[in-house]
């Protein structure tokens, strides 16, 4: 895994040159901490930098920027191609090619050379944030792949073109303007996340997942910006119910298979959840010797994961690591937040998520993860609820509902757990839920707005009916409407419901949200996490799986838990989904609150104006009364605040 940076400037200047590409790529350092390299034309006019993880061909010989064996192309590249030696036998039943290295770099290139560079975004399967110049057409190409696991920013500095791996690259080209967008401000608040295409900064952009972007380096302006599909092995395949667990299982231990390829070392994080400990499983069945398996351990047993992971681990017989999440390692990890993520990202599980891969880290370089299950298989509990709230709604008038609604939003903070009865048996069955205060929230939060399917899914994912009250911004509250057109781009009328769900989920909360908060939480600490459910194959025969397939009655994942009891006792599958959450509201009373009050200055915010100060005051004084729980907007604000003084 590595981290990529360039610039294209219309003349040679003293102030853009190779020392500005090399702070750009220095500050990418933790994606790439074994090497480093820079590439620019005669003219220097064009830069291009690239800073190596060593995992495949730990030799010089994979080291980038990489130029073509015509001397055509010049490749900077991040990520992990798992065929890329299937695409080698392609290349050479084609020509005779002589290879000077394993590197998958190298098969990209040639592959460019072979097939075309839209044929070859098509091919190869992994995960991918790609430069590449053609110097035969004075084109330049970014490529990213199609869940968007790679991340990718580019857009304008005083008409210079920049891109980087992520923002930090781009803020340290000189004169860069760190003007804020004020309707990403909007998507964060609401999200705790900047969805795609978006940044914080005006004039930047993140690259669409599956999109290739052509720049032209002679009239220096972008002319092509193409979406590509993904060739896949098992298109034909039939799925029924009596063949739909062997087929799932023997495609699954082939993108686990290809995913553990590696010139080092490979472990998997393994939570005790139905995601992990089906990858883990898999893994372990493929490997002659104990895997190291990682997960978190808290002290409240709500949250806590460590009984299920150690039992699977011990079944499995795996070589198990645990690390204890203690209030000195919360306030360290939030303190660097802005560090690690470079632009405003708030879910509040980062902070796992980025102690587990620091602890990672130091026992191996490579990592599986069980992530993108929940959104292809129906693992959300809101898949489920979403089902029951639309028959709800159908049938009960708004007016009423709103009703309902406004009752359930003045119930008093230390009431609503006397709720978690009614809830679990009207839509989750009797299932044990946390952070039961938030989705008692949340549902009167939707009864009160949802007169439409896109309100009912905005209401869902959305934060808070107070984000157009907490932003400045004049244009806050139109600029719902945009964000929920933007959100009803993604359903398809001929799919139902939750379905539709399903598909905004994949492609907005999984790339903007998880992938996000993965991949920077594990690059930090100079980690590669791989993701073999989204290997275009799983992805692909998900696509053809009914929903009876996906979730049966009120059990989301069904086909993985079949296939799960193959490999471990159905006594650890049957439990009840946890998610990777914290004891978010308990931490900002106790062990964090100095730190975050200390960020929640009043007198700051309102002088920096991005935010009503009146309003983060109305949270503060509701929530520390016990009136409310606000946690997660002052979680928002906090990491703001923080972003905000580090970087602006």
């Amino acid at each position: 895994m590595c981290g990529i940076s360039g610039f294209i400037i219309q003349k040679p200047t003293s102030i853009f040159n190779l020392n500005s590409l090399k702070k750009m790529v220095s500050t990418l350092s933790h994606r790439g901490p074994n090497n480093k390299g820079y590439w620019n034309n005669l003219n220097e006019t064009q830069f291009i930098g690239h800073t190596r993880l060593s995992i495949m061909d730990l030799s010089d010989k994979g080291s980038q920027p990489m130029i073509s064996s015509s001397g055509r192309y010049v490749i900077s590249y991040n990520g992990e191609i798992y065929n890329h030696w299937d695409i080698r036998k392609q290349i050479n039943r084609l020509k005779k090619t002589t290879w000077n290295s394993t590197s998958d770099t190298e098969t990209i290139l040639e592959a460019i050379e072979t097939f075309g560079l839209i044929e070859t975004a098509q091919k190869i399967h992994g995960m991918f944030s790609i430069c590449i110049i053609d110097k035969k057409k004075n084109l330049l190409h970014l490529i990213r792949d199609k869940f968007g696991e790679k991340p990718l920013y580019y857009g304008f500095s005083n008409n210079n073109f920049l891109f980087a791996s992520e923002l930090k690259g781009i803020v340290s080209f000189p004169n860069f303007k760190k003007d804020i967008d004020k309707k990403s401000l909007n998507y964060f608040f609401n999200f705790s996340y900047i969805p795609e295409p978006y940044s914080i900064y005006k004039n930047i952009s993140k690259l669409l997942p599956g999109t290739v972007l052509t720049f032209n380096l002679n009239t220096h302006k972008i002319t092509n910006n193409e979406k590509f599909n993904t060739f896949c092995e098992d298109d034909n395949i039939q799925i029924t119910e009596k063949n739909a667990v062997e087929k799932f299982d023997s495609i699954l231990n082939l993108a686990v298979k290809d995913s553990m390829i590696s010139d080092v070392e490979v472990g998997s994080f393994l939570s005790g959840g139905i995601d992990s400990s089906l990858i883990t499983s898999v893994m372990q069945s493929q490997s002659s010797k104990k895997i190291k398996t990682f997960s978190i351990v808290f002290e409240d047993l709500k949250y806590d994961e460590k009984y299920y992971s150690r039992n699977i681990s011990k079944y499995l017989g795996t070589d198990h690591n645990e690390v204890l999440i203690n209030s000195k390692d919360m306030i360290d990890i939030s303190k660097k937040i802005p560090e690690i993520y470079d632009e405003p990202f708030a879910d509040s599980s980062q902070i796992p998520s980025v102690l587990i891969s620091q602890f990672a880290s130091t026992k191996v370089k490579v990592i599986l993860s069980g992530d993108g299950a929940d959104e292809f298989y129906g693992g959300y509990n809101r898949y489920i609820a979403f089902s029951k709230m639309n028959n709800f709604l159908k049938y009960c008038p708004y007016n009423l509902r709103y009703i309902f609604g406004k009752i359930i939003s003045l119930i008093p903070l230390s009431l609503l757990t006397c709720m978690e009865v009614i809830l679990g048996k009207l839509f989750l069955q009797n299932r044990s839920v946390t952070q039961l205060d938030d989705k008692i929230k949340k549902l009167g939060f939707i009864f009160m707005n949802s007169k439409t399917i896109v309100d009912m899914y905005f209401s869902i994912i959305s934060l808070s009916e107070n984000t157009p009250n907490l932003l400045n911004h004049k244009s806050a509250l139109s600029e719902i409407d945009e964000i929920k057109e933007k959100i009803s781009t993604y359903f398809n009328k001929n799919k139902n419901l939750v379905e539709n769900v399903m598909l905004a989920d994949q492609n907005m909360y999984l790339t903007g949200d998880i992938l996000h908060k993965v991949d920077r939480a594990s690059m930090h600490y100079s980690l590669e996490t791989r993701i073999p459910f989204l290997n275009p194959n799983i992805v692909n025969f998900s696509n053809k799986l009914t929903m009876d397939m996906k979730i049966r009655g009120n059990t989301g994942k069904f086909l993985l838990r079949e296939v799960l009891k193959k490999y471990i006792p159905e006594k650890y599958i049957n439990r009840p989904k946890m998610g990777f959450s914290i004891p978010l509201n308990e931490w900002l009373k106790g062990p964090l609150k100095e730190w975050s009050m200390n960020k929640l200055n009043l007198n700051n915010i309102k002088q920096e104006g991005y935010l009503n100060d009146k309003q983060v005051k109305y949270y503060l004084e509701n929530h520390f009364s016990g009136k409310k729980d606000f946690s997660r907007e002052l979680w928002n604000i906090i990491v703001f605040q923080s972003w905000l003084s580090k970087y602006n």
